[in-house]
């Protein structure tokens, strides 16, 4: 199983501080672009660190590659796990 099979990559800054305000939400890791900056960035710091959720420094092209586009991510994701998630092919046998 790939880690797209087991995670929902939430991109954004208010995106990933709502995220980590819902408790009942897993979150495995926050990326964040190593030249983001300001407020939310703080907030998201914060916030993990009190859930103790890793949140790991990246060059801006990792964020890219996970988010899939560099369009909405404003530097950060999170890989929020989807326990209920399966492969295209599991959910095509049932």
């Amino acid at each position: 199983m790939s880690p797209r099979d087991r995670f929902l990559t939430v991109m954004g800054r208010k995106p990933v501080i709502e995220a980590l305000h819902d408790d009942s939400l897993d979150i495995e890791q926050i990326l964040v672009s190593q030249t983001a900056r300001g407020p939310e960035i703080d907030t998201i710091n914060g916030m993990a660190a009190s859930r103790r959720i890793p949140v790991v420094r990246v060059p801006e092209p990792k964020v890219t590659a996970v988010a899939r586009s560099s369009r909405h991510h404003q530097g950060v994701v999170a890989d929020v796990v989807a326990s209920a998630m399966q492969t295209l092919d599991a959910f095509c046998e049932q």
